[in-house]
């Protein structure tokens, strides 16, 4: 019964009394303004220190300064594809995210050979030797004389059970060929 009456009065209670209103502001965090040329010259030193240490062999740590110049130039074409050709070469390699990255950079520069041969690398390695085969047959209309693309060309063919292809892809006459024993 005493429980009930306590109860009771405290139910009682809170119905006639009312709450205060809260007075209060509410504050916003200060962002600071971006300065574009500032991020536009970070990234390019970035992209930069990536290539040197992919020059040097050291591509995890170059794939991280590349990614984060990729965030900070996602329109620099070349910046892809360094980020692309870095996934490819990590300890880890990521095709998936290569592929990505240097569809990005075709887009961006669609005569650029060497994005495209590097895209067909990446579907190489994913076991797509068809797409392999198409990017790096466009590459080579840009720079028809470039050896390894032509050996990849060859491989992917091998690949595809295109035996007569292959061999005339790797039997293109060079220029050195060509003037061999002529005087």
């Amino acid at each position: 019964m005493l429980k009930r009456l306590t109860f009771s009065l405290l139910l009682l209670i809170g119905t006639w009394s009312h709450a205060k209103p809260a007075l209060a502001q509410a504050l916003l965090p200060y962002t600071l303004p971006l300065d574009q040329e500032r991020l536009q010259a970070d990234g390019e030193s970035l992209a930069r220190d990536a290539a040197q240490l992919a020059q040097f062999q050291q591509f995890d740590e170059a794939l991280a300064r590349a990614q984060l110049a990729a965030q900070l130039l996602p329109g620099d074409a070349d910046v892809l594809a360094l980020l692309g050709s870095l996934y490819l070469q990590a300890s880890e390699p990521q095709p998936d995210k290569a592929i990505e990255a240097l569809s990005r950079a075709k887009t961006l520069q669609p005569e650029n050979a060497l994005v495209m041969f590097a895209l067909g690398s990446a579907y190489f390695s994913q076991a797509d030797y068809g797409q392999a085969a198409q990017s790096i047959e466009s590459g080579l209309v840009l720079d028809p004389d470039n050896a390894n693309a032509l050996f990849d060309l060859a491989n992917a063919y091998y690949k595809l059970n295109r035996y007569e292809q292959r061999s005339h892809s790797t039997k293109k006459p060079s220029p050195r060929t060509l003037t061999f024993g002529q005087r």
